[in-house]
């Protein structure tokens, strides 16, 4: 696609001297499919004189005017642009405002700018631009939080979970996905409705790299850290790194997009060896907007294997409600380690934005 523009300004001349006006505007705009690659110029002038009474111009020594400006989006990368102005004054004084800008996704910018206008000093700036367009401009991709009860536990009455995750550098053969998660398990007190605290804080840093390896098939690099917070207990912050190579069948698990999801990973925990962890959901039944559906997660290192058995429904909506029952279990592979499983009762919230 090339587009192009013109535009001629003119002026007028009081008959006591007053100012006297003309300007010439034009651009041209160059696009490539997909957005990969896309030029756009613009080139100005103007010029204006002073009379006794000014109607145009009111700066002493401004009064010729010559602009040209650009953008290239899809500089070596898609998300890479370029943007740049200059501006000769009297054609004299060059000044300019020129930078570039990554689009980390669609929402947030970092970019860089250097200026120079008029009596000002030249600057520099970095940060970064946040854009919103309605719901489709939500900073944060995917949701979850799940509030659940253990009426049987003797420890725990409660456990809160929560997921949220933010893409970078998406198109449709790759990704770049940061995820935070955490889960805290709620002390019993003296009774159900009594004072209550987090029996520990538990924290999960999460980054993945996925490259789309055929239709319906992702492979990513991923890494997460662990950090497993005692809460009023003199025992120590246990944490871990875990890397390694997952495959999946859908980028986001947690979307209901197939009756069959699944997610498997391999790699290293550097604290306690070889770790391997897998996800299973399967649809049970359909009739919109509810749906029946059951989901299993489990890891496995040298010292123990965790598991997570849920049978949920979903709403649909814009915001999905997702009760489930579930059973949680950790096994120790020293039995002195073993912990006591947990029935769980509980509602969800998932919003894919």
């Amino acid at each position: 696609m090339i587009t192009g523009g013109c535009a001629v300004m003119g002026g007028l001349e009081s008959e006591d001297g007053a100012t006297v006006g003309f300007g010439v505007a034009e651009t041209v705009g160059v696009g490539v499919t997909n957005g990969v690659v896309a030029v756009v110029t613009g080139l100005g002038c103007g010029c204006a004189t002073a009379g006794a009474v000014e109607v145009v111009g009111g700066s002493d020594g401004y009064r010729q005017l010559l602009t040209a400006g650009g953008e290239w989006r899809g500089l070596l990368i898609p998300e890479l642009s370029l943007q740049a102005e200059l501006k000769l004054v009297n054609f004299t004084r060059l000044y300019h405002d020129c930078g570039f800008s990554l689009a980390m996704n669609r929402n947030v910018d970092i970019f860089f700018r250097n200026t120079r206008q008029y009596q000002f000093r030249n600057t520099s700036y970095l940060g970064l631009r946040f854009k919103s367009h309605g719901e489709s401009g939500a900073f944060l991709d995917t949701m979850k939080v799940l509030v659940g009860a253990s009426p049987f536990d003797d420890r725990f009455k409660l456990e809160i979970e929560g997921d949220f995750k933010l893409e970078f550098f998406r198109n449709d053969s790759r990704r770049l996905v940061l995820g935070v998660g955490f889960e805290s398990p709620i002390l019993n007190g003296d009774g159900f409705f009594a004072q209550f605290w987090p029996g520990k804080m538990i924290y999960d840093l999460g980054l993945d790299y996925e490259k789309t390896v055929a239709p319906g098939l992702f492979a990513a690099w991923v890494a997460r850290y662990r950090a497993d917070m005692p809460v009023d207990d003199e025992l120590p912050l246990t944490a871990s790194l875990f890397t390694g190579l997952a495959l999946r069948n859908q980028a986001e698990f947690d979307v209901l997009e197939r009756d069959v999801r699944y997610e498997v990973a391999a790699g290293y925990d550097f604290k306690r060896g070889l770790a391997f962890s897998g996800k299973l959901g399967l649809g049970i039944w359909a009739c919109a907007p509810l749906k029946l559906f059951t989901e299993m997660r489990a890891h496995a290192d040298p010292g123990r294997i965790r598991f997570d058995i849920r049978l949920l429904a979903s709403s649909g909506g814009r915001v999905e409600l997702r009760p489930y029952l579930g059973w949680k279990k950790e096994i120790g592979l020293d039995p002195a380690q073993d912990v006591p499983g947990k029935f769980l009762l509980g509602i969800g919230f998932f919003k894919n934005f």
